[in-house]
């Protein structure tokens, strides 16, 4: 086990990664783009502002929002200095806010940085703006009422790419200023650590590393694995204990227990794609997708909820896929849930969850708990969708990659498979291998590394955002390849409460309403489940209109 200091009080902070280079954005288009920060969250104060990107409103006003803040806050101050200054926020004011926007558009795909680029010019120019805004004024020279009627303008526009604009850059405005606001937190009272907090310690996995010379690097193994979710986990552990030499490669990197949960204004980028922040092209959906070893199972919220029957029968009748309604198929689903412990039997519901729960049985719904990964523990712990510090969460870093290494396994962080290689054999292509670039985490010399991996066998399993990709980028001409993906679009609602509810602690989903999940009496429909709470999650953004 690895070495943890036994005096620490919180979670071991990792930092954001790595400022771009180039930065994405010139001088000019960081101009404009802060302006629409400052304008979505607009800096509102008490006496007539002398700050050209605040709102002023009369006193009655601003008193009854100080009566608001204190009836839907931890503080009990007799002061207001906390709440002025709250108020008087702007995202141009935290150098936090800048430095992660910073990094989160440097993820962004091209075409979309490009989009993006080409807006901010043409509305912060004279010559171009009108058709955008419609204004003559560039629109950081204008005043905060009439940037905030422009941004009306968009959200109501008969236009969809107006629309669209105004969704995603208002969702980018509150999901960093929620990660980057101090007193955010304080007002809220959402903590730096979770309650009861302490260092645990991590499984010293060995990962592969190799010297920083120029020479080709080539290693050779049975079973490559590519990606480290819950699929390669079962698939690396399984294949490594019938005795094949297994390696399980990930473009992310491990994060110590010790460092969990990840603080909020560093977690998005360490663990999921893109910052948190994938979205279809079409703006309609977005997806919080893990990206980090261990993959979703590092931040998925514990609950384990077998393919229910219609599933399984809409797959084998209409389908063909037999083997889902198989005893065999049962055996395996019962195996993966028996080494992970999966239980509802130490569930401890917390607020949100006893409520669902509550709710559900006072309209006459079916209502359950959702049994939990957890080893057969109770595991009260709201804050593991940013990593599970206590370790208790058998996913694939806790439990399926421990025991793969026991057997053998090795794997590599940091490793991006770029294709797969094929060999012929009667006739037939095969795959044998895959060739990649590795990049060493906190080395002086970051530079990427190709490295070829040759195998008998290779299982492409990063994740069904991912693995069309990396096939594609092999070759392989299947018309079904990156085709096919269903969704199941998620809405939310939001409640509000007499009582104190504290919703980032306990247990984030151990409840389920399914009473409406088959609408069509085909198996359609939907079910209610407890979200996770913790604030900067993008998807809480959506319960106000984005």
């Amino acid at each position: 086990m690895a070495d943890v200091p036994a005096e620490m009080t919180g979670p071991r902070l990792i930092g954001l990664p790595e400022a771009p280079n180039p930065d994405p954005l010139t001088r000019a288009q960081w101009h404009a783009l802060m302006a629409v920060m400052d304008t979505v969250i607009s800096s509102c104060q008490r006496d007539e502002a002398s700050d050209a990107d605040a709102t002023a409103p009369g006193d009655a006003e601003y008193e009854n929002t100080i009566t608001h803040l204190r009836q839907n806050t931890s503080l009990s101050l007799s002061d207001t200095s906390t709440f002025d200054a709250f108020l008087a926020e702007k995202p141009s004011g935290i150098p936090l806010f800048q430095d992660i926007l910073r990094r989160m558009l440097a993820g962004f795909p091209d075409d979309k940085l490009a989009t993006l680029r080409s807006v901010l010019s043409l509305i912060d120019n004279w010559t171009t703006t009108l058709p955008l805004t419609g204004r003559l004024t560039p629109f950081s020279e204008l005043s905060i009422r009439d940037r905030a009627h422009v941004l009306h303008s968009w959200r109501t526009s008969s236009l969809a790419s107006f629309r669209l604009l105004f969704k995603q850059l208002s969702l980018i405005a509150k999901h960093v200023y929620l990660r980057a606001s101090p007193l955010f937190d304080e007002l809220t009272g959402f903590p730096s650590a979770p309650s009861g907090w302490h260092p645990v310690e991590s499984y010293p996995f060995e990962f592969m590393h190799f010297n920083t010379s120029r020479s080709p690097i080539q290693i050779e193994t049975d079973v490559i694995v590519v990606g480290s979710g819950c699929g390669a986990g079962v698939v690396a552990r399984t294949l490594a204990a019938a005795g094949h030499r297994v390696i399980v490669v990930d473009k992310g990197y491990h994060v110590q227990t010790s460092s969990l949960p990840l603080d909020h204004s560093e977690a998005f980028f360490h663990l999921f794609e893109q910052g948190g922040l994938l979205a279809s092209e079409d703006g309609s959906v977005t997806v919080t997708a893990g990206s980090c070893f261990g993959g979703g199972g590092t931040s998925n919220w514990s609950a384990c909820l077998q393919t229910q029957n219609t599933v399984r029968d809409e797959w084998s009748d209409e389908r063909g896929l037999k083997f889902f309604k198989s005893a065999e198929f049962q055996t395996h689903l019962d195996s993966v849930c028996e080494r992970m412990g999966v239980s509802d039997e130490f569930i401890r519901h917390n607020h949100g969850n006893s409520a669902l729960l509550e709710g559900g049985r006072k309209l006459g719904f079916s209502a359950k708990p959702v049994p939990q990964n957890t080893g057969r523990c109770e595991h009260h712990d709201g804050h593991c969708a940013l990593g599970c510090w206590r370790g208790e969460k058998q996913g694939p870093v806790n439990g399926w990659f421990p025991d793969a290494a026991r057997c053998g396994a090795k794997f590599i962080e940091g490793f991006k498979v770029g294709k797969v290689l094929f060999n012929k054999k009667d006739g037939k292509q095969v795959a044998r291998g895959v060739v990649g670039t590795w990049t060493p985490r906190n080395a002086r010399d970051a530079t990427a590394r190709a490295v070829t991996i040759k195998s008998k066998r290779v299982v492409v399993s990063a994740g069904s955002l991912c693995s069309p990709i990396i096939l594609m980028n092999s070759g392989l001409k299947n018309k079904h390849i990156g085709r096919n993906l269903h969704l199941h679009p998620t809405t939310f609602v939001g409640g509000v409460f007499e009582q104190e509810t504290v919703p980032w602690e306990g247990g984030i989903l151990t409840s389920v309403v399914t009473s409406l999940d088959n609408i069509d009496g085909k198996g359609h429909g939907v079910k209610l489940e407890r979200v996770s709470m913790i604030v900067s999650h993008p998807y809480i953004r959506s319960m106000n209109g984005g």
